[in-house]
């Protein structure tokens, strides 16, 4: 018969969750951006080959076949400066990117005890956020949270959530603020 010690606190329970989610959102990161830059490398190896190759040819008397390779290389090459192209814009997609991970950072710190959120809904860079709060006064000071956040404003509870004193059903919308999403911020 095996007995388990939880010695740990629920707060430390979430904390170890948090900081396994976020190395392993770094991980994903690093692998991505390490196999596209080992992409363009081989692209970019491949691109000077090719253009080595094809001044060779150009230098040379070339003969009818060395000159239907000669084609060929060329629309390799159109082919790779193509997929170039492609990469770039991919690596730019991903620089400009939203940054959602910052969001949930920003709400994780403005959530006060007593508020559980079960729900978060965007619309652009406006969120709706549902859940449950224990007491009224934990709601309101749910709402100046937020609006005290460099990440957030124009919290906003419909008056409705606020007439149960305890155990309240709420929806509360709110806009985040642009720079909040760009990536490196917070």
């Amino acid at each position: 018969m095996e007995i388990k010690l939880n010695l740990l606190s629920e707060a430390k329970k979430i904390e170890v969750r948090r900081k396994k989610r976020y190395r392993f959102i770094v991980w994903q990161e690093i692998i991505l951006v390490s196999l596209l830059l080992f992409y363009v490398g081989i692209l970019a190896g491949i691109y000077y080959m090719n253009r080595f190759q094809l001044r060779n040819l150009e230098s040379a008397n070339v003969s009818k076949e060395q000159e239907q390779a000669f084609r060929e290389i060329d629309s390799a090459e159109k082919k790779f400066q193509s997929v170039n192209k492609q990469v770039a814009e991919m690596l730019k997609f991903q620089k400009e990117h939203t940054k959602w991970s910052n969001f949930f950072i920003a709400l994780d710190e403005v959530i006060p005890e007593g508020v559980l959120l079960e729900k978060v809904s965007t619309v652009d860079r406006k969120i709706s956020l549902m859940g449950k709060a224990d007491t009224r006064d934990a709601l309101l000071m749910f709402k100046e949270k937020l609006n005290a956040s460099e990440c957030f404003q124009n919290a906003d509870i419909p008056l409705s959530d606020l007439f149960t004193q305890d155990n309240i059903d709420f929806q509360l919308d709110v806009e985040i603020k642009k720079d909040c999403l760009k990536p490196g911020n917070l």
